[in-house]
């Protein structure tokens, strides 16, 4: 029995492509879906925006608390009761040091901002894109190198589930269309 995990199945692109186009229509006609995808993009960015912050914090402190180590370390080393060689000194420091470097490319890493969240002005650049889309849809089927464009455009993933339904998601972004429309007039 499967438990969610991947059974090594291909889809062939000819198969799939109509089945995610017809989707995307779907999606276009309805401006109602795409401002529900709208927010629950903007809630998913929201929750990984707060994970990544928390993260963040997280190795900060762990970073304060090296910091301090290394401080205590030296502070130890120059106390003449406590003795401590050079050797037990450099050991100790290296070790601190190397946690410490660990941790402050772990913070360099994850310091870089998560995809924008998408505003209000986006939806409404985006609803107005597929208004116009869908006007040019009527009239012309494009051809796969252009649907294969749009699809990027909206960044869509697309997830086949066990029993071969297929589903869309993700932020629809909303740059520039690069003369799409244009193409698809007839």
């Amino acid at each position: 029995m499967d438990h969610g995990h991947c059974s090594n199945h291909s889809a062939r692109a000819d198969v799939l492509e109509p089945v995610v186009w017809d989707k995307v229509v779907q999606l276009l006609q309805d401006p109602e879906k795409l401002r529900e995808g709208y927010e629950a993009s903007l809630e998913q960015q929201k929750e990984a925006y707060s994970r990544q912050q928390a993260h963040m914090e997280t190795l900060k402190r762990k970073a304060m608390k090296l910091e301090q180590s290394k401080q205590n370390l030296n502070t130890a080393y120059i106390d003449p009761e406590i003795q401590m060689t050079k050797t037990e000194y450099l050991e100790q420091k290296a070790k601190i040091d190397d946690e410490l470097k660990i941790i402050n490319e772990e913070i360099d890493k994850n310091n870089t901002p998560l995809i924008n969240l998408p505003s209000l002005a986006e939806l409404q650049t985006l609803e107005k894109f597929s208004a116009q889309i869908c006007r040019k849809l009527d009239l012309v089927d494009p051809p796969p190198q252009e649907k294969r464009k749009l699809f990027e455009l909206l960044h869509l993933n697309t997830v086949i589930s066990l029993d071969g339904s297929v589903d869309i998601e993700g932020w629809f972004k909303t740059q520039e269309d690069d003369g799409l429309l244009n193409r698809l007039s007839p």
